[in-house]
């Protein structure tokens, strides 16, 4: 009989990340990876420029400002977020995974789950559009007691 590959979850904000596992006979979670953005306690000014660049008229002495296309925190966070994805790719090609919930917040979430790579993809079984970033590990099960076994479930 093949052993149960357990519920991993991945808990990120675009700065902040982990990747947690469901522990099967406890029925609690454990995390197994943390990873800290560079860029996390830095304000968007210390990322890119202060103020928007100038430009002049063609014609004349007119000056305008130009507005930067992306904010320096969106794709500070952006990048992150595809890094996180990247080394979920990477245990998804190790086959450690059996099902994958995401838990992001809504502006963190399309970008993380568009990120997975289409073995990585096959095996998630949810998203949950919350920031759960610091909820301890022993609080996880009631936000993701969808996935758990019903085993689990019951002894919530």
């Amino acid at each position: 009989m093949p052993k149960t590959k357990p519920l991993w979850a991945v808990i990120t904000d675009g700065d902040h990340a982990r990747i947690v596992v469901l522990d099967l006979p406890s029925g609690s979670f454990r995390t197994l990876y943390t990873e800290e953005s560079i860029n996390a306690h830095k304000q968007a000014a210390d990322l890119g420029r202060d103020e928007p660049a100038r430009v002049f008229d063609r014609f004349g002495l007119g000056r305008h400002a130009i507005e930067p296309k992306t904010d320096p925190r969106e794709k500070s966070e952006q990048k992150f977020l595809r890094a996180v994805a990247e080394r979920v790719n990477e245990i998804a090609a190790q086959e450690q995974l059996g099902k994958l919930v995401l838990v992001a917040p809504p502006k963190a979430m399309p970008i993380l789950r568009d990120s997975l790579a289409r073995h990585a993809a096959a095996k998630l079984a949810g998203t949950v559009v919350k920031d759960l970033v610091k909820t301890p590990d022993e609080d996880l099960p009631r936000h993701l007691e969808e996935w758990l076994p019903p085993a689990i479930r019951q002894r919530l």
